[in-house]
């Protein structure tokens, strides 16, 4: 059966955070999703860090040797996402337990949308709230073209809040350049612009 959701994680080097980002997913209250986990050639056993998330079949896992670096491994998991709805994610990142239940409800009453944000907050190493403020102030609802714009002046869209609609990433998935080493999200955001539909804000 089709997963509503894919969750992508590539991790480098970062398994002493994953189950904490892996504890967040299975604590959502929306439940029909898949998670794919790629190691890019650590040099720590992140094997044996999520050996025990594998038991659940909804979780997958995926390695190579030597690392690709982040653009790469991103690319591939996005080349293996079955959902209808993509959520890019990073090893050390944290799942409020009703984010992906919100957002699908935001997709859902925005059908032009090809990706949603929203702002993010920061923690440290222990789990710890980091003062921080968005800098932005956004519309609910952007067309591509001024998304577009402001994304070739600096990247406001927070990568942990990304939800995208997986057929409109398709259409240019193409031409996303895995070779490329840095800004991989910042890239794939101008990509998905591109397609003429909208980002929205939650």
């Amino acid at each position: 059966m089709t997963p509503r959701v894919s969750i992508l994680i590539p991790s480098y080097n970062l398994g002493r955070f994953l189950p904490a980002t892996l504890d967040s997913i299975r604590a959502q209250t929306y439940s029909d999703y898949e998670v794919l986990i790629a190691d890019d050639g650590s040099s720590e056993p992140i094997r044996d860090v999520i050996k025990p998330y594998l038991d659940d079949k909804r979780f997958s896992f995926v390695q190579w040797q030597p690392n690709r670096g982040p653009h790469a491994a991103i690319y591939y998991l996005y080349t293996q996402a079955r959902g209808e709805f993509w959520c890019p994610f990073s090893s050390d990142d944290l799942f409020h337990p009703d984010f992906l239940a919100r957002r699908l409800e935001f997709m859902s009453a925005h059908p032009h949308a090809s990706l949603l944000y929203g702002p993010t907050e920061y923690i440290d190493e222990e789990g710890s709230l980091v003062e921080y403020e968005y800098p932005y102030t956004l519309p609910t609802c952007m067309d591509s073209k001024t998304a577009l714009r402001l994304l070739l002046q600096h990247n406001f869209v927070a990568g942990p809040g990304i939800m995208l609609r997986a057929n409109m990433v398709k259409r240019i998935l193409g031409y996303y350049v895995p070779e490329w080493k840095y800004v991989q999200d910042w890239f794939m955001w101008m990509l998905v612009a591109s397609t003429g539909f909208d980002f929205v804000f939650d």
